[in-house]
């Protein structure tokens, strides 16, 4: 006999229908899993997002819901090791970051180490990196922030940080810059460039070009380039006539005697230099 064949109790209609004995028991666990079931329905909770990692050894990838791809490869211990991640077969090279930090092995980034990965953001920071080759940075043309900061790099090719039409923003602070070459850093419209903590004493003429400096201008932006022993003869005469230029450097860029580049008279360097 169904539920449905059960007695109706005719005194107590309200009560509904009578279930015969021994079926107790079944009906509870069938209440049981429909109170289950709709309370399934009824209720949502929300779930962090899951994180699909998997390795590319010992560099770390990470992809989140959004299908944005990072890559760790801060444990890599050879240059070579670096590029044979990259040149080994990646599913997927377009990556959102690259993090290199506090790396003690890697002391230069070569032409080919990256293989065909393309990166919006590159972060090698806080290692022993002295130098960046020509054409390291060549295949990212994607690139929209670069930071090698607190690193030992003791020079900047020039055209190293060019032909890079999406870079933004770029960091060399921290560390062991003594010039910045003409032709060094170019950037295709407004950017962030961050000097300071350096051992910069000379910026040569066309190190950063007028189209540059228009750009940083317009943006409202700045030039860091603080903590770093500018030489102050006619050498900076360009950059001290120019009020417009001037406008872009950090209020603590100073000399290498300790006078601020903003109380430099443009007057002397017009008549003398």
């Amino acid at each position: 006999m169904s539920l449905l064949d059960a007695p109706i109790n005719t005194e107590h209609p309200e009560s509904g229908p009578q279930c015969p004995e021994g079926k107790m028991a079944g009906l509870h666990r069938l209440l049981a899993l429909l109170a289950l079931a709709l309370g399934t329905v009824a209720v949502s909770v929300p779930r962090r997002p899951r994180m699909l990692t998997y390795d590319i050894s010992p560099c770390v990838c990470t992809v989140d819901v959004q299908h944005n791809m990072d890559i760790d490869c801060s444990q890599v211990e050879s240059e070579d090791q670096l590029a044979q991640v990259f040149s080994s077969n990646i599913p997927f090279p377009k990556f959102n970051k690259l993090l290199i930090e506090g790396n003690p092995h890697l002391t230069v980034l070569r032409n080919g180490d990256l293989g065909p990965a393309s990166f919006q953001i590159i972060e090698m920071t806080s290692g022993v990196l002295e130098e960046v080759q020509d054409g390291a940075l060549s295949g990212v043309k994607n690139v929209n922030s670069i930071g090698v900061e607190g690193n030992g790099i003791t020079t900047v090719v020039p055209g190293i940080f060019s032909d890079l039409p999406h870079l933004r923003y770029l960091y060399l602070f921290s560390n062991r810059l003594s010039e910045i070459p003409a032709g060094a850093i170019e950037f295709n419209g407004n950017g962030f460039l961050f000097l300071d903590q350096n051992n910069i004493s000379k910026i040569a003429v066309g190190a950063i070009t007028e189209d540059v400096f228009g750009a940083f201008l317009s943006a409202g932006a700045t030039l860091e380039i603080d903590d770093n022993p500018l030489g102050c003869g006619c050498e900076i005469a360009w950059l001290v006539t120019n009020s417009a230029y001037m406008s872009l450097i950090s209020p603590g860029a100073s000399c290498y005697d300790g006078e601020l580049l903003a109380n430099l008279d443009p007057t002397i360097y017009e008549d003398f230099c």
